[in-house]
Order: structure tokens, then sequence, then C-alpha cells
């Protein structure tokens, strides 16, 4: 029988040992049952069954208590049961009265410590004979069954300890490897390789082993041979230890390592190098983005024209920016430790005191007293402080101060400028005048040579010059007129009063204001031509104009606009009253100015008049000019009303009595006239129609086929609707509501080989980059005779991008 269980159970362990073991005792003794038992560990009282042989065949392993059965001698006690009649001595035992179990006998499975490790034993439903044998035969197949409950367990454990170490391994944060050199391409290769390592550098361990780490990691080659050096020193056991190499990820990052090795040997001796990497890309860089904070923070404390000082809780300087130091005449380290008392001036010391005690109770302050200079001298300065808390308690105080001496001798100086600032704002607008002026001799100039050029070609051909000469001394006495008017503005203390014609006034300031507007603003004029004369100063009301129109400018600065310009008459009775003056009853012309822009609060509305109030920003006005315009309004005799709402523009009306007798205004002449040749189609724009008739005449003598247009929108719609009816297209540059650079561009855009010149009287107000956009063939600056014109046209029409006026560098709107 013995044999028997042996050979049954020799060859088997695990699981197959246990219930080999089972079903060879229960075919030896004859029984229907026998089993294998393991104590669990918790609770104690527990056990679970590795092999239960029940009537033939093996049950399915399951757990149960021990108490209240027979089992409970053999786990809880360690000793041999027998028991007889078992279903009748434990009727808690349902099982064990279910299957009519009569005898029982088991043995415990005992640990080197003699505690029971779990339980061997059989059960019949009869009665055995022979029990002691039966007993003798279990304990011997007990020790084997323990051994091999030990051995099952111990190989558990190693197996739990490993899936750790493994899962360790696997989820570790840090890049864990091991490699070993190799004789042969890539000569070092990885046996171990947790996730993290692939996702530091993007690589499997097989892509490594395949295309190599210092090939793959180290695409700089002096970098590769330091690290192919430094693995020779590993190999002989120099450890790296948190050192820092940039490797280039597969995608092409490169990322900082932090990388620590040991050297381990296998069973054979042969060295393995163990390595931790541990990515420190993020943390570098966020290392690197404090120090740039940091210096540029010290930088900007540093660098700041104001004061800056950290005082402790007694108010002693505990640091000073360079800017503090200086204006108190130390250098930052000596005002260290010093109480802030010595710093002010006596006089200010009661002030400071009460400032601190304002600190130590929470709050913030801003104040002015008197720092005390290193040499004595007193400083008037702005201190702003706020108190330092550290866990609630005051702990000292922030403070920015600033020196305001400048700003107090500035003060002063204001004070006394204020004939000079009025001086400054008329010969702003003076400077105004003179571009436009500059503009409008130009195109007189041009008119003037052209016209003359082709009076004395008639006059040599036997033709009477008629149209040319009358050209001639129209636009010479539109420039008399220009002088006049200029010298008139320009005059001081004038206080002559004269007949005006104001429509014709009116007219010539627009001709002069349409070219210092900006582009973006639409000028319109309605001028009622039967205006009555009014008594007056004719540069005054001339600077009344202009002043309107400006303003009206600059509330519409931020965007596209109009601006509207009326000129009228009619009579005010005798209770009409004006929000600046009350007007005796009486015939007046109001001169009209209205503009789109922001409009004027109620609050702005009340104080628009007065000297020096302003709503511009620094170097954009005086606050003259309104105040100004009233005084001018006043002084001859009249008022002015203003209408506005916030976001609805606002309306300035001028009102100037009539004069008792009238003059009748001077009116204008017309232009000029053309010898390289040609016979191209010239498409040629001019705002000015006088310069448009010369170059028609000029041009048209020369052969060309000549278009003419004053508006810059028409000869867009012409070039809509025919780009390749023109094989040129001259225009000007200052024109309303569309500029001849954004004319050109729009016309590149139809044509792209359309040649263009550009003409202009201040060259050096274009916009370079501008031009260089709308790729402009040339330039012809004005004034230009009838060949500078011929040439320009010919030039541009034969030649490559030949420019007549070189566009000057650097060249500004």
């Amino acid at each position: 029988m013995l044999r028997a269980l042996v050979a049954g159970t020799a060859a088997q362990t695990g699981d197959a040992f246990f219930c080999n073991l089972a079903s060879e005792l229960a075919r030896a003794f004859q029984v229907r049952w026998s089993f294998v038992t393991e104590r669990l560990a918790d609770p104690a009282d527990r056990v679970r069954t590795l092999a239960l042989w029940d009537t033939g065949q093996l049950a399915k392993p399951f757990e149960y208590s021990v108490i209240g059965t027979p089992c409970a001698g053999v786990i809880l006690s360690g000793r041999a049961v027998l028991e007889t009649d078992v279903a009748a001595r434990f009727p808690d035992d349902a099982w064990l009265r279910d299957a009519g179990v009569s005898t029982y006998v088991a043995v415990p499975l005992l640990d080197e410590a003699g505690r029971a490790t779990g339980g061997l034993g059989i059960m019949h439903d009869g009665v055995l004979h022979d029990t002691a044998g039966v007993e003798e035969v279990l304990r011997v197949f007990a020790a084997r069954a323990e051994a091999e409950l030990r051995r099952v367990r111990a190989e558990a454990a190693l197996r739990d300890e490993a899936e750790f170490r493994r899962r360790l391994f696997e989820r570790a944060s840090e890049g864990i490897c091991v490699c070993h050199a190799i004789p042969e391409f890539p000569f070092v290769r990885f046996t171990s390789w947790n996730a993290r390592m692939t996702e530091i550098t993007g690589h499997s361990m097989a892509e490594i082993n395949r295309l190599g780490w210092y090939q793959t990691l180290y695409p700089d080659a002096e970098v590769r041979e330091r690290a192919i050096s430094r693995m020779a020193s590993m190999r002989e056991g120099v450890d790296l230890a948190r050192e820092e190499w940039t490797i280039t990820r597969a995608d092409g990052q490169a990322r900082a390592l932090e990388i620590s090795t040991s050297l381990v040997r296998d069973e054979a001796g042969a060295p393995h190098v163990l390595a931790l990497m541990h990515d420190v890309t993020a943390r570098r860089a966020q290392e690197r983005e404090i120090e740039r904070l940091r210096r540029f923070h010290a930088e900007l404390v540093d660098t700041m024209s104001e004061g800056i000082a950290v005082m402790d809780a007694d108010n002693r300087w505990l640091y000073v920016n360079a800017a503090g130091a200086r204006m108190l005449g130390y250098e930052p380290g000596e005002l260290i430790g010093r109480e802030g008392s010595e710093t002010v001036m006596p006089e200010a010391v009661s002030l400071l005191d009460k400032a601190l005690e304002t600190r130590r109770v929470g709050q913030a302050g801003r104040y002015e007293i008197t720092l005390r200079h290193r040499s004595g001298r007193a400083i008037p300065a702005l201190v702003h402080a706020v108190p330092r808390l550290d866990g609630g308690r005051f702990a000292g105080s922030l403070s920015v101060f600033s020196d305001l001496t400048a700003q107090k001798e500035a003060d002063q100086r204001e004070r006394e400028l204020g004939n000079r600032l009025r001086q400054a704002q008329k010969q702003e607008a003076l400077g105004r005048l003179a571009a436009g002026l500059a503009h409008d001799f130009n195109n007189l100039l041009t008119v003037i040579l052209g016209a003359t050029q082709i009076a004395a070609e008639k006059l040599s051909a036997g033709e009477p010059p008629t149209d040319e000469l009358q050209s001639v001394e129209a636009a010479a006495r539109r420039a008399e007129e220009l002088v006049r008017s200029t010298l008139t503005f320009a005059r001081r203390g004038d206080d002559v009063f004269r007949p005006i014609d104001v429509p014709a006034l009116v007219h010539g300031a627009l001709a002069m204001l349409r070219q210092t507007l900006p582009s973006s603003i639409e000028l319109r004029a309605a001028v009622d031509p039967a205006c009555p004369q009014v008594l007056g100063a004719a540069a005054e009301i001339e600077q009344v104009l202009m002043n309107l129109c400006t303003n009206a400018s600059h509330a519409m600065r931020g965007g596209p606009g109009r601006l509207d310009v009326s000129v009228g008459s009619g009579g005010v009775g005798a209770d009409a009253s004006l929000r600046n003056a009350d007007l005796t009853e009486g015939e007046y012309v109001m001169i009209s100015v209205t503009d789109y822009g922001a409009g004027m609060t109620p609050e702005v509305l009340a104080r628009v008049f007065e000297p020096y109030f302003t709503t511009k920003g620094v170097g954009e006005g005086t606050g003259l000019g309104l105040a100004s315009v009233l005084g001018i309004a006043r002084r001859h005799g009249g008022a002015v009303d203003v209408e506005t709402a916030p976001g609805k523009g606002s309306t300035f009306v001028v009102y100037l009595p009539v004069a008792p007798d009238g003059i009748t205004a001077e009116t204008e002449v017309p232009p000029p006239p053309p010898t390289l040749r040609g016979h191209e189609r010239v498409l040629c724009v001019d705002d000015e129609p006088l310069i448009a008739s010369v170059c028609l005449r000029v041009l048209s003598a020369f052969g060309y086929d000549v278009n003419v247009t004053t508006s810059a929108e028409d000869a867009l719609d012409r070039l809509k609707a025919a780009p390749e009816a023109y094989d040129l297209l001259l225009t000007d540059h200052t024109m309303p509501k569309l500029t001849g650079i954004a004319l050109a561009s729009a016309a590149r855009a139809l044509r792209p080989d359309l040649p263009i010149i550009l003409c202009t009287g201040q060259l050096e107000w274009i916009d370079r980059q501008q031009a260089t956009a709308a790729a402009i063939t040339a330039f012809l600056e004005k004034p230009f005779d009838r060949n500078s014109l011929a040439r320009a046209v010919r030039s541009a029409l034969d030649g490559p991008q030949a420019s007549t006026a070189p566009l000057p560098p650097g060249g500004s709107k």
C-alpha cells in the first residue's frame, strides 16, 4: 500500500501532488473521502481544501471554519484526531450530517516550529479497522505534504516578490535599464528597460538594441565620443552620480537627463551597468524661467527711476534699489540698517511717525514728505507705502518714493509760460498752414511752368498763346492770394478790421486744410456764395476755421470720418441766447464745423472753452485752440454755440455780425499746357483741375492719347471697367478719399504690368513701405516742367522700373 502511495505521488508537485495524494489515500484505505487542507493566516480557525476526494472524484476547493468540526483538534491543537460516530458527535456540521460520515482520522501538517499549517485525513461512512496503522501512514505522508506546501508557499512568495518588483520596475517614475558591452554593433545591449525609458527616449528596448544607444540618442559626434568614454569608465567601476546628459528623442526633442549608474555582475562575473535616468527637462526649463524672472525683476527694480525701499517693523532699512539710494546720495549698502528718521528732514519726522502708525494697523498710504539728502539738501518726495505682514503680524513696509523736485520746478515754470504756449499754438497752426501752402505752391508752379513753356512754343510757331497766358495769370493771382493770406495770418497785433468775403476766405482756407487733414477724413463744404461780408481780421477768421477743423479732425482720429463745413447767413432775434454769449438782434454770417466723432460729455462741454483745458494726450495740443476761437468771435462782436452728445459728434457754430457794406469776391482764372513723343494711352489723375489741365495739354502735344479725371475714385472705376484700356497711370498722391499710393495698389491688383507714375510735392512724406508694396514705377516731384513730365512718361513706358525722383530712405508719411 505504501509503495502504491509513494509511486502515485512521487513525481508530482503542487496541486497535482495534493490531488493525487488525496485520491491514492482513498483508494489505499478504501474510504469514500480523503482530504488535504491548508490553514489560512487570517482568521486562524479557517482552512482551505487543497484536495478533497469525494466518492470517486475530486471536489472543487472551498474554505470553512474548523470550529464545531473534528478538524478543530488537528488545526487548533496540532494533534492527530480519531473520531467515530462523527455525524452524531458533531450535529452542527451539516455537511458531515448530510454525507453520513461515521469515522474520521486526520493528522496535522506541522512546520519546523510544530505549528499546524494544515491537515491530512480520511473519512468513511462505515467502521475502519486498524486505525493505528492508518494514522501512521497519514503521519508519513503529512510530512511530505507539509514539505510540498512549504515549497509551494515559498514559490508563490517568490512569484509575488518578482511580480512586485516587476511592477515597481515598470511603474517607476524614473527610467531604469540594465545593459552590457558587446563586441559588435551597436556595442551596447540592453537586457532590462522599463516603460519610463520608452517614454523618455521615444524608443523601445528592441529599437535601441537595433539602432544603438549612442548612435541614436547622441547625434552630435563630440557628445557621442564623451558618452562612450564615460561608459567605459563605468564598466571599470566609476559610477555616475546624477550626472546631467542631453539626449535627442525619437521625435527630435532634446531632453535633459540626470543619470546615475552602478556596476553589477552576473553569476558568471560579467559586468553589467544598472542605470537610473530622471528627465529634468521641465525642471531645468522652470529653473531657467525662474532665473530669468529673478534677473528681470532685479533689473526692473534697479532700473526704475522711482526709489523702492523695504523697511522692517522698527522702520529700519532692509533694502533699497539703486535709484532710491542715488536719490538720497548713498550707495545701496550704506542705507541698510539705518533708521528711517535719519533720511527725512527734522520737520518731517512727525509725519513719518504718523504714516508708520497707519502701516502698523494694516493700511496703505500715499503722502508727500521732505526727504533728507546725504548733503543735507531737502528733497520733496511722493511716497506710496503698503504694510508687510508675516503670519498676519506687521513685519515692516514696502515703499515706492519719487523725487518731486523736477515736478515742482515744472509747475512753477508752467505758471510762467502762458504767453509762450499761446505763441507756440499759433506757430503750430502756421506749420500746418506752411505744409498746405507748399503743396498749393508746387501745384501753382507746375501750372505756371507748363503753361509758360507751351506759350513759348506757340509763340515760336506763330500761334496766339491766349489760353496758356490766362492760365499763367490765374496761377500767379492765386499764388499772390496765398502769399497775402499767409502774411496776414502770420502778422502779429493786426487789429485793423476790414470787410471780408467769408465764402472766398473759407474756400481758400479749405484748399489748404485739405492738405493737412488725414486722408481717412472726408471734407465736405457747403458755402453760400451770396453771404454778405463781415468786418474783421481775415487772418483771425481763418484761424478760427483752422482751429475748429483741427479739433474736429482729432475727434475722429480713431478711424475714417467726415468733416462738414458750411457757411450761411441769417437773422438773430433779440431774445437769442447762445452758450457763450448773448447776441444782439441783427444779421449774422454763420460758419459751422461738424464732426462725427466721439462727441462730448456734459462735464467736458462745460470746460471746453477754458484756456489750457484739453482732452488730448501729451504733445497733441495746448488746450488753447477753442479758447482762441471764442476770443476771436467775441472780439468780432459775435459768439460761438455748440451742439454735442457722447457718441454723436459735435457741431460748432461761429456767429459773425454782417458788415454795413459788402465787397465783391475776386474770382480765380484757370490753367496751363506741351516734346518726347509717344502715342500710348495715358490715364491722368489730379484733384487740382489746373494740374490735370496742364498734364492733358502737355502730353497731348507730345502725341499721347490722354484721359484726365480729378477724382481718384473715378479713375479706379475706369480701370475696373477696362484694365487694358490704358498704357500708363499718372496720379497725384495727396487726394481726398483715395491717395495716389492707394490708387496705385488697387490698379496694380487689376493690371500687374501697368506702369505707374506718382506725382507729389512732398516726396519726403511718402511712406516707403506703402510705395514699395504698390510697386510704383517712377516718382515725379512737383513742381515739374513739360519736359520733365514728358521724360517721366516716356521713361516709365520704355524702361524697367526707373524712378525719375528717388524715394528717400526711411521716407515717412
